[in-house]
């Protein structure tokens, strides 16, 4: 899937097993262990490419500005308990739901494993 954002910026996600949600005026997209999050306000076009190689997705995979992924809430998973680790590798802790993790959390970027091995990256913003 390719995203252009008003600015003429492109970001792409594999479209492969592709889930998207809708979060606090943020577009969130998950295809296996990546995530992308993006402003909806900033989504000019979104467009399922047929070609892209999820094998070497490039320079255009996820959004490496913590200004614009900020996630506020995503809510309970449905895949069990949550293990917190921070980029630096510190643990802090186990927790029910991702909305508890968040609420709980001081600023930052953490890593969220879930019970099934899946991971996200995400940055909390209060």
């Amino acid at each position: 899937m390719l995203f252009t954002l008003t600015d003429g910026v492109q970001k792409s996600i594999p479209s492969d097993n592709l889930e998207i949600i809708f979060v606090d005026g943020n577009m969130v997209a998950t295809s296996g262990s990546t995530v992308l999050s993006l402003p909806v306000t900033s989504i000019a076009t979104m467009e399922l490419t047929g070609d892209y190689n999820s094998n070497n997705p490039g320079e255009n995979e996820g959004n490496e500005n913590p200004d614009e992924a900020g996630i506020d809430s995503i809510g309970n998973t449905g895949i069990g308990k949550i293990d917190v680790i921070s980029i630096a590798g510190n643990e802090y802790g186990r927790y029910e739901s991702v909305t508890e993790a968040m609420e709980t959390l001081q600023d930052g970027i953490y890593i969220f494993r879930f019970s099934d091995g899946s991971t996200i990256k995400i940055v909390v913003k209060k």
